[in-house]
């Protein structure tokens, strides 16, 4: 396994971002193409180049990028999927220019229920960015969270989709789904191509239908109630458990640490990435 930052977690800007995650012995980074000098709209030709040496200078691979640009619907609203579809398209084939081979998003909330429209909206949308992918020749990997895993395996299993996997977020996990991320791994095996390394704990559990599901004038303010994002090694994840876990099964990918909140990010990231180094 390999350990990497998704590297806007910084604060710093992306070529800052890249010498750090480089001056702290991290082999990858991920990136979000959404907004900023990264969005995929100013990902000119020389733009790319100019990444793509950052990278090549710094010693760094590109791990993954990040396509969450509608959270927490994503795809889940059928009259809106056609031109979120175009844009992870989009970003896809930048991807793929980068030098990079995964995408990363949520998909929305997958409901339990597969007879519900919603769940029929988002095996129209899946379906057509799977294809759309293995045309590319990138992965499209679900980030976890929204849903428990055996929800997500047997959406995935209805799809038949080759180029569609997963992102195992196990904070995601434990902090709104309570879903234990070691049974996760056994259970989305086969289709496991990224993680990320973060940690949290769940304080109030409301499930996540109550907590993404849009409705009208969607409140996120009891967010902080039901659920606080920590530094990794302080939250409900047994780290050791998890890596073990990944190791049963095979997993030779990247590790992505990501830190969302906090006030020095890069001293967290740096704890993370020495308690990764030393379970690894």
């Amino acid at each position: 396994m390999k350990i990497g930052v998704l590297v806007d977690s910084f604060q710093k800007g992306f070529k800052t971002g890249v010498e750090t995650a480089a001056s702290l012995g991290l082999q990858g980074i991920q990136a979000y193409l959404n907004d900023g000098e990264m969005a995929v709209e100013n990902l000119s030709a020389t733009k790319i180049s100019e990444v793509k040496k950052i990278l090549s200078d710094n010693n760094i691979e590109l791990a993954a990028v990040c396509g969450d640009a509608y959270f927490p619907t994503e795809f889940m609203i059928k009259e809106e999927n056609p031109k979120r579809i175009e844009r992870m398209k989009m970003i896809m084939q930048k991807t793929k220019e980068l030098g990079g081979n995964i995408v990363t998003s949520h998909a929305g909330v997958i409901p339990e229920d597969d007879t519900m429209d919603r769940y029929k909206t988002l095996q129209e949308a899946f379906a057509k960015l799977g294809a759309i992918a293995e045309e590319i020749g990138v992965y499209f990997s679900i980030e976890t969270g929204m849903e428990t895993a055996p929800v997500l395996k047997k959406f995935l299993s209805s799809l038949g989709c080759k180029n569609v996997k997963v992102n195992l977020d196990p904070a995601n996990f434990v902090m709104v789904s309570k879903q234990d991320p070691v049974e996760a791994v056994h259970l989305l095996k086969d289709y496991i191509v990224s993680t990320h390394a973060k940690d949290g704990k769940c304080l109030k559990y409301l499930g996540v239908e109550k907590i993404y599901n849009p409705a009208p004038g969607l409140d996120r303010s009891y967010w902080s109630e039901c659920f606080i994002e920590t530094p990794l090694g302080e939250g409900e994840i047994d780290w050791n458990a998890y890596i073990n876990a990944l190791k049963q099964i095979d997993y030779d990918g990247y590790l992505t640490i990501e830190r969302e909140v906090g006030d020095d990010p890069t001293a967290d990231i740096t704890l993370a990435a020495n308690l990764l180094k030393n379970l690894i």
